[in-house]
């Protein structure tokens, strides 16, 4: 970051952010979150020309599927659909999937690893593009689901069990829970 290399010091981030998942299960700390905010800060230039800045937001490849984000994100995007379903009344509806043993009890590094890679692959196939994912913590998942109901939701998560049971190699089990979104 201190070299003038902003793409660079944001893609050491992401993925520092993702080896501290993986191999500890833990969040950032606030010390790197706090460089990620400058990060971004720096990034930000005196643009005058909106449709430069509207071209900068976009996404630079049309992706299928949910949109993936870390933590962080995900909190302030769920206090924007918060403040948005006060707003309009549309149901937005917050989901939880958790891996464990049959048992249980939390799986080893290695097959945890695992079982997260391929859920997470089978959660953006499985889910709409304005559907959010993100890491919770080692073992979860947390879901947002913009739209649907709790019925749909309910769905929505055997669907994903289903789709994740294919993979018979992995000895895991998907405990999902799904919530309606507080509305404050």
């Amino acid at each position: 970051l201190f070299q003038g290399k902003n793409a660079q010091a944001q893609s050491r981030y992401e993925a520092a952010t993702e080896l501290l998942y993986r191999a500890l299960g833990v969040h950032p700390s606030e010390e790197l979150q706090s460089l990620y905010n400058e990060i971004m800060k720096i990034q930000q230039s005196l643009e005058m020309d909106l449709s430069i800045i509207q071209k900068s937001l976009q996404e630079t490849e049309r992706r299928p599927g949910a949109f993936v984000c870390d933590f962080g994100f995900f909190r302030e995007a769920y206090r924007l659909a918060a403040r948005q379903a006060s707003r309009t009344g549309m149901a937005i509806q917050l989901g939880l999937i958790t891996v464990t043993m049959a048992d249980g009890s939390m799986p080893a590094l290695a097959v945890l690893n695992n079982s997260m890679d391929v859920l997470l692959k089978v959660l953006v196939n499985g889910l709409r593009r304005g559907d959010v994912v993100s890491r919770y913590s080692d073992a979860q998942y947390v879901l947002m689901l913009p739209g649907a109901n709790y019925e749909d939701s309910q769905m929505i998560m055997n669907r994903i069990t289903a789709a994740f049971r294919k993979h018979k190699y992995i000895p895991v089990k998907l405990n999902c829970k799904v919530r309606t979104m507080e509305i404050t």
